[in-house]
């Protein structure tokens, strides 16, 4: 199956030893919190990571904590709502 790209938007098929090059080279890097963040996170460029607005399985602590990544922007997403852009988190290198 297919993904269709966001409105405005165009897809891209990028190998994943590339990624960290091609997000220098676009500057900015989107996307939902996964393990391409992970790759990513050495890259120079500025970064926003999508976090859905719930709870890690059962426990009291949010996803975007959780999952925090330190030096990101983070957003903030619930369903039929729009984004919210909600910190950036503390750089700890």
């Amino acid at each position: 199956m297919r993904l269709r790209a966001i409105r405005g938007t165009r897809p891209l098929c990028i190998p994943l030893n590339q990624l960290i090059s091609a997000a220098e080279y676009a500057g900015r890097f989107i996307g939902l919190r996964s393990g391409i963040c992970d790759i990513l996170a050495t890259a120079r460029c500025r970064k926003t990571v999508v976090f859905p607005d719930c709870f890690y399985s059962t426990t009291p602590f949010k996803v975007s904590d959780f999952f925090a990544l330190p030096g990101w922007e983070e957003v903030l997403w619930r369903p039929g709502e729009p984004p919210v852009y909600q910190r950036e988190t503390a750089n700890l290198e």
